[in-house]
């Protein structure tokens, strides 16, 4: 399930900082590991919460600068955002993947 998670959260954060995203959709595309946020029990609210919440709650946990300091992350970029990573395959049954 770690290999899961990691690919599906490397796709949609290349994806909010407009760092290749393309390439980091091959990569797990191409390395056949259960990524699609359908696949991995990640749901559309649950998605944009976090990461409409990100900022905030960096700043209130005191972490250093990250991506939600650097980018402005809307709402818009938000639902771009969740479009591509649920673009990722689709797989049935478990991966041997993690």
């Amino acid at each position: 399930m770690h290999g899961e998670i990691i690919s599906f959260a490397v796709c949609a954060l290349a994806h909010v900082q407009g760092n290749a995203p393309e390439r980091a959709l091959d990569i797990v595309r191409r390395a056949k590991v259960r990524a699609n946020p359908l696949d991995i029990g990640i749901e559309e609210d649950a998605f944009r919460s976090c990461l409409l919440g990100l900022r905030d709650y960096a700043r209130s946990e005191h972490l250093d600068i990250a991506v939600a300091d650097l980018v402005d992350i809307t709402p818009a970029q938000v639902d771009a955002s969740w479009a591509f990573v649920a673009s990722l395959p689709r797989h049935d049954g478990e991966s041997d993947s993690s």
